[in-house]
C-alpha cells in the first residue's frame, strides 16, 4: 500500500506527506487508513541507508552492518574481501527501508582481472539473516540477477551456490568507479550501469519475497578460486523518493 497524488495526468507516488500542526505544515513519518476492519499502513516516509566505507582498515565493518563470517572488512576506504583462502562473506544492513519498492546502488572499487571469476553481490529485498534475497551478482565482465536462498546466508554464494538466475548479461564490462544500480518496484527489476539500463537486465518476476522483514540490503564478497571479487567504494539502499 502506498500514498499517491494526482499530478494532472496520472496518479503519482507521494514522495512526502504533511499535516497542519496548528502553525505550520509538518512532514509525517507514517499515515494509516481504515479498511473497514482495521487500520492499514497507507504511507511511510522514504528513507535511505548510506555508507561510504571511508574509515580506517578494520575487521569491523561499522554500526550500519551485521557481519557474516570473518572474510570481509574495511580496506583502503572500501568494503573488501580480506580472507586468504576461498570463501564468501559479507554484511546485512542493521536497519530496513520503509517500503517494498526502492533502489540500491554501489560504486565499485578496483575491478582487476580477478573479478572476471569472482563476483560481488548486491542484495535487495533481503531478510535480516541474509538467507533470502534478490541478488545482483557483479563480475568484471558479466552480471547475473538471481533469486538467492541458502541457510548459510552470506557465507554461501560461491560458484552460484544458492543462486537461481532470472536475468543475465555476459558481455557487459564493469570498471573501477562504475556506479551499479538495481531498481525494484512491485514485480519489476531494472539494472543500470552509470545511469544507463544494462541490456538483458530488466525483468519481471513475481516470486521474489517482499514485505515487512524483507526490506534489508546486503553485500556479499568472495574469493573463488584464489581471486578476490571487486571491493565496494560506497553503498546506498533507499525507498523510492529518498
Amino acid at each position: 500500500m502506498s500514498g499517491h497524488v494526482w499530478n494532472g495526468s496520472v496518479w503519482e507516488r507521494a514522495k512526502a506527506m504533511h499535516v497542519w500542526n496548528g502553525s505550520i505544515f509538518e512532514q509525517i513519518d507514517k499515515a494509516y487508513w481504515w479498511n473497514g476492519s482495521s487500520f492499514e499502513l497507507l504511507y511511510a516516509r522514504p528513507i535511505s541507508i548510506v555508507d561510504d566505507f571511508n574509515r580506517a582498515n578494520s575487521s569491523t565493518i561499522g554500526p550500519l552492518w551485521n557481519k557474516t563470517g570473518t572474510n570481509t572488512g574495511i580496506s583502503s576506504n572500501t568494503l573488501a574481501f580480506t580472507g586468504t583462502s576461498d570463501g564468501s562473506g559479507g554484511a546485512v544492513t542493521v536497519g530496513q527501508i520503509n517500503n517494498d519498492d526502492g533502489y540500491a546502488e554501489v560504486v565499485m572499487g578496483t575491478m582487476g582481472s580477478s573479478t572476471n571469476t569472482s563476483d560481488t553481490s548486491l542484495f535487495v529485498r533481503c531478510n535480516a539473516a541474509g538467507t533470502s534475497a534478490l541478488s545482483l551478482n557483479i563480475f568484471g565482465n558479466k552480471m547475473y540477477l538471481s533469486k538467492f536462498a541458502h541457510a548459510s546466508g552470506l557465507a554461501a554464494g560461491n560458484a552460484g551456490q544458492g543462486m537461481s538466475d532470472i536475468a543475465s548479461n555476459t558481455s557487459v564490462t564493469v570498471a573501477t568507479g562504475d556506479t551499479i544500480r538495481l531498481e525494484f518496484e512491485k514485480d519489476s527489476y531494472v539494472v543500470k550501469r552509470n545511469g544507463a539500463a544494462v541490456s538483458g537486465m530488466s525483468v519481471t518476476d513475481s516470486s521474489v519475497a517482499r514485505g515487512p522483514g524483507q526490506r534489508y540490503g546486503a553485500l556479499r564478497l568472495e574469493r573463488n578460486p584464489f581471486a578476490n571479487s571487486g571491493a565496494v567504494n560506497s553503498f546506498k539502499l533507499a525507498d523510492i523518493g529518498a
